[in-house]
């Protein structure tokens, strides 16, 4: 029983160093086949410089587009207030034509006498 024991130990030492070789070959081979597969990036210097003269550029434009944004910005107040303006006028222009408009068919009920007086007042002619 002893020597059965003793044999397997050396078997499971052997199947275990066994399993051990074929996990690292498996290991080895899957390194070189990723290596392979996956492309490294390698940069020249030119390209370096020319993502970063890029980059600049990027950079300039994104300025020159805060600049603009803050032009919209004063430019929507402007607007605003001409806008107001605008309902200003519009509503003094609506007042003016209401009174003028009543005016207007108040000189309906006008008599001669009323028509000649409102004349004379107004050129300031009397008689």
């Amino acid at each position: 029983m002893v020597e059965n024991n003793s044999l397997k130990e050396n078997y499971l030492k052997k199947l275990n160093f066994s399993v051990f070789y074929k996990i690292l070959i498996i290991l080895i081979i899957g390194y070189f086949i990723f290596s392979f597969l996956v492309p490294t990036v390698n940069l020249s210097k030119e390209y370096k410089n020319k993502i970063d003269s890029l980059n600049n550029h990027i950079s300039t434009l994104e300025k020159k587009q805060d600049s603009l944004n803050e032009d919209i910005k004063s430019y929507k107040t402007e607007i605003t207030k001409v806008d107001k303006s605008i309902q200003t006028i519009k509503n003094q222009k609506t007042i003016i034509k209401e009174y003028y408009h009543e005016k207007i068919i108040s000189v309906d009920g006008f008599s001669i006498n009323d028509i000649d007086t409102f004349f004379a007042n107004r050129y300031g002619y009397n008689h």
